[in-house]
């Protein structure tokens, strides 16, 4: 099963994000400083944001095992340009929290535990909508994010709705060789970033949740700031509810996987409650898991696939614990809202 997160931070990027692949030509330019920007943007986070990216580059998520799904395009976007045996890699993530009075002392304070030496400032982009600070290397080339990529320039940047997203560039040590070419166009890609036509659903209210049927699907209640995002494996779903708190606060979350081959093991007994109309045995998590609860659940839903719900519950306290507890008992299956309209 894939493993649980209980709070999204920071992703630090290893080297296996830029040499996952041999790099292969992609667009006319013979080196990545000699690239030039597309006119027209790319989406990343599902449409959350748009930046412009050398012509040639790609969206490809990061390689995974044949067993795992692939991180939600929600969670994170990966674009790769390839010049000769050059290559450049853009990372995005949805961090998932808030933004404070203070962007640059919250990024000041997740990027200390990176380990290396950056100067942090206010960029100021060229387009409304975005409030951005710039992270920088101040030691070329910087290692400390992984063992043979180099990191050359990022942002941290706060939408609208005062959610965080990162975006950072890597090169591989056969661009490092020109690293001054690198970091230009790694700076224009990020004054590039827009705001995307996508906002994240933070009212509470009620969510549906595919369930592999053509007519049924799952619909729970979720308090206010709580997302749900999806990840779709060979064989299983993994919902994600994210409770969204300050940047590097410890905030609550629950995982729900649906599919055959569910990864339980419970812990001691802690009660009993409702859900899907049926009364289920919340057990606690192992020893190793840490603190929360978790309950499986065998779905009646029609067809060859033998469905179960095994659902985890992660809080730092216990009002984050009752208030997910809540919305997981408020799980039930419902009529799909398209088949409602055939």
């Amino acid at each position: 099963m894939v493993s649980v997160m209980g709070r999204l931070l920071l992703v630090l990027i290893t080297a296996t994000a830029v040499n996952a692949q041999a790099p292969q030509p992609s667009a006319d330019a013979k080196t990545i400083g000699k690239a030039k920007l597309a006119l027209s943007p790319v989406e990343l986070l599902g449409g959350r944001l748009t930046v412009r990216v050398p012509l040639g580059a790609t969206i490809q998520a990061r390689q995974v095992s044949i067993m795992a799904a692939p991180e939600s395009a929600e969670h994170e976007s990966r674009v790769v340009f390839d010049a000769g045996q050059e290559r450049l890699v853009l990372m995005v993530n949805e961090l998932f929290a808030f933004a404070g009075q203070d962007l640059e002392r919250d990024v000041k304070e997740s990027v200390a535990q990176w380990g290396g030496k950056y100067k942090i400032e206010p960029l100021r982009l060229p387009i409304n909508g975005l409030k951005a600070v710039a992270v920088t290397p101040m030691n070329d080339p910087d290692h400390s994010r992984g063992d043979d990529a180099t990191f050359v320039d990022g942002i941290f940047v706060e939408s609208e709705d005062r959610t965080i997203q990162s975006l950072d560039l890597f090169v591989n040590a056969a661009a490092e060789k020109d690293l001054k070419g690198c970091k230009t166009i790694a700076r224009q890609i990020l004054l590039s970033v827009a705001p995307g036509k996508r906002k994240l659903q933070l009212a509470a209210g009620e969510r549906r949740l595919f369930a592999y049927s053509e007519d049924l699907e799952i619909s729970m209640v979720v308090p206010k700031d709580t997302v749900s995002t999806m990840q779709a494996g060979p064989d299983f779903l993994v919902h994600r509810l994210i409770a969204l708190g300050r940047l590097r606060s410890d905030a609550g979350s629950m995982l729900i996987y649906i599919g055959g081959h569910p990864g339980y093991e419970p812990g001691a007994k802690k009660g009993k409650g409702m859900m899907f109309g049926k009364e289920v045995e919340w057990r606690s998590l192992g020893r190793e898991e840490g603190e929360g609860l978790q309950t499986l659940y065998k779905l009646p839903i029609p067809g060859k696939r033998n469905l179960q719900a095994h659902i985890i519950i992660r809080a730092p306290n216990d009002p984050q614990l009752k208030a997910l507890r809540a919305a997981a008992e408020s799980l039930k299956l419902v009529k799909r809202h398209d088949s409602q309209q055939k």
